[in-house]
């Protein structure tokens, strides 16, 4: 005899075989799903190396299953895999080069989960590449580009060789010849020259055409970890 889940399982499986029809018009779920007493976040979009990613979660108040079987018939084939982990309840498929997948959880008053789309970054020219500031030998280990069309900050880290002195001076170096100048200069700070190595560098950062920069260092046993936040507009 089947267990309740493994009939919930084949139901919610079998349904799916023959959810909506395909479409090639791109899925807003909020806009698909909006049933009374669903209540979805805003979206949530971040630009990662190669890859795009936009999450939004909801609420609502019916089971998962349920919640499932309606995210399912409006997705237009897009989530056409069923699994259990845990208590957690997953549907996945994709669509082209997009990845989508819905985690559903339930709670006292239904369900609450989020639906979330992986796909391939568009190739975009960036006026600002904070590899340039960084010293020779660099390795970038995380970059991270904000799409608020207000302010797409972007964050970017870098692991550098050398020790801080030297981060420090080659940093300070690269970022006056690119035409950056200190926000706010420190007491005892004046004249920001690559040789003032003895001068802490300075977080906070202006240029005319490119908007604010902070610089963070920190130094490890064998490395120095450089992080740089752009803001490319002026906050009024």
């Amino acid at each position: 005899m089947m267990r309740p889940r493994q009939v919930v399982t084949w139901w919610l499986g079998a349904l799916l075989s023959l959810s909506g029809p395909v479409s090639a018009q791109p899925w807003d779920p909020a806009r698909t799903v909006a049933q009374p007493g669903w209540v979805w976040a805003g979206l949530q979009r971040l630009d990662l190396p190669q890859v795009r990613l936009s999450v939004q979660s909801f609420q609502a108040p019916v089971p998962p299953p349920e919640a499932a079987r309606r995210l399912a018939a409006g997705a237009g084939r897009r989530l056409t895999r069923l699994q259990w982990v845990g208590d957690m309840l997953l549907l996945s498929g994709g669509r082209g080069t997009e990845h989508w997948l819905a985690q559903l959880q339930p709670q006292a008053a239904g369900t609450v989960g989020l639906v979330s789309r992986l796909e391939p970054a568009v190739s975009t020219a960036v006026r600002f590449d904070p590899a340039v500031l960084a010293p020779p030998g660099s390795r970038r280990v995380l970059q991270v580009q904000g799409r608020a069309a207000a302010d797409p900050a972007s964050l970017s880290s870098f692991d550098c060789p050398g020790t801080l002195v030297q981060v420090v001076v080659a940093v300070r170096r690269a970022l006056l010849a690119a035409g950056w100048s200190v926000a706010e200069a420190p007491a005892g700070a004046a004249g920001h020259d690559a040789a003032s190595a003895a001068v802490p560098l300075p977080t906070d950062w202006r240029h005319p055409g490119d908007g604010r920069l902070s610089v963070h260092l920190h130094a490890r046993r064998q490395s120095v970890a450089l992080t740089f936040w752009h803001h490319p507009q002026e906050p009024s």
